[in-house]
């Protein structure tokens, strides 16, 4: 499956269990993703990269409107990090992701004020 059908189906996944009462059916939401799916560009160093992925700038502002909106997204992780990492633009993508998580629990606890 390629990237892009595959986050549209998360989205989709995440806008139906949000219809159906997400924060009552579930204690927790964990994130999780596997390097190989961003933007070739920046996982050079992974040997199953996808063609015509997202960007973790993409990915970043998907985690933070999810940990903005669900109080109970609680959680992130990353899988299939790249063994090298030239340039270090796989833990930057790493790096821009999370920071998107924190910028949306932080918009969340602003919000709760």
């Amino acid at each position: 499956m390629k990237a892009p059908i595959a986050a549209a189906l998360a989205l989709a996944a995440l806008a139906a269990l949000a219809a159906l009462g997400l924060n009552r059916i579930v204690d927790k939401i964990y994130v999780h993703i596997d390097m190989d799916v961003l933007d070739p560009r920046e996982v050079m160093g992974h040997g199953n990269k996808v063609p015509n992925g997202p960007s973790s700038e993409q990915l970043a502002r998907l985690f933070e409107a999810i940990f903005h909106r669900y109080p109970k997204a609680s959680a992130i992780g990353f899988a299939t990090i790249p063994s090298t990492d030239d340039g270090g633009l796989s833990i930057a993508a790493v790096n821009r992701m999370i920071a998107g998580a924190i910028r949306g629990v932080k918009a969340r606890e602003a919000q709760r004020r």
